[in-house]
């Protein structure tokens, strides 16, 4: 340590006559991390998305999966455990793919 600091190193904390001590939590805010770039995070955030653009399936694939979704509504008493993946839109632009 410092020996210009040594006067101070043993003295009593200092209470405030006047004023009433700080709250744990008004005294966390202070040293709080400060967003100087706020929007920044989700900027990164929505640049990093990766996105592909909509496909549109060849009349055979659909032919198929016509098929497939007939079969499987004439078997609905058998409650058959499907798996389906579909397109559903965010509501955000496209990503970007670099």
């Amino acid at each position: 340590m410092t020996p210009s600091y040594d006067d101070m190193l043993h003295l009593p904390h200092h209470v405030s006559p006047c004023r009433p001590p700080m709250s744990r939590e008004m005294r966390a805010a202070q040293f709080a991390p400060f967003a100087a770039l706020s929007g920044y995070r989700e900027l990164i955030r929505e640049q990093s998305r990766l996105t592909e653009p909509g496909r549109e399936l060849s009349p055979e694939v659909q032919e198929e999966l016509k098929r497939k979704l007939d079969l499987l509504a004439a078997g609905t008493s058998e409650h058959p455990r499907i798996r389906v993946t579909w397109f559903c839109p965010d509501g955000s632009p496209e990503g970007r793919i670099e």
